[in-house]
């Protein structure tokens, strides 16, 4: 279950609207993400370095080499279920940082129905943003 949030800005700050929506998003996503970085790692059993955000706008998320996950803030405005998995996306790149079929095989096998997120991200991607 998904709550809607309620937003009341005054008119002094209609101008700046686009920023106060965009920094509350952000400190939700930094509250939240790592968090559900955690819980999917554990499922996982693996074990990533520290979680970043980022407001890229063509990617959802990034892993380095050092484990670094970096997710961008506007995950916080997606399904649960595109949130997952981008993050198992992520993980899964501790294993295999490509995209090979091995990548893909453990991507299956913490998400079977992952091809429907990324479906969804195609098609709705563009529609998370403030």
């Amino acid at each position: 279950l998904r709550l809607t949030e309620a937003f009341e800005l005054s008119a002094d700050h209609v101008f700046c609207a686009r920023g106060v929506f965009e920094d509350w998003y952000r400190a939700r996503a930094l509250r939240e993400l790592p968090m559900r970085v955690e819980g999917v790692a554990v499922r996982m059993q693996v074990r990533p370095g520290p979680v970043r955000l980022t407001g890229a706008r063509a990617r959802w998320g990034s892993c380095s080499p050092d484990g670094t996950i970096r997710l961008n803030w506007r995950l916080v405005l997606a399904p649960e279920r595109i949130i997952e998995y981008v993050i198992v996306h992520e993980l899964a790149h501790l294993e295999h940082l490509d995209h090979s079929g091995r990548f893909w095989a453990r991507v299956e096998k913490a998400m079977p129905d992952h091809r429907d997120a990324v479906q969804w991200l195609k098609q709705h991607g563009h529609e998370l943003n403030v």
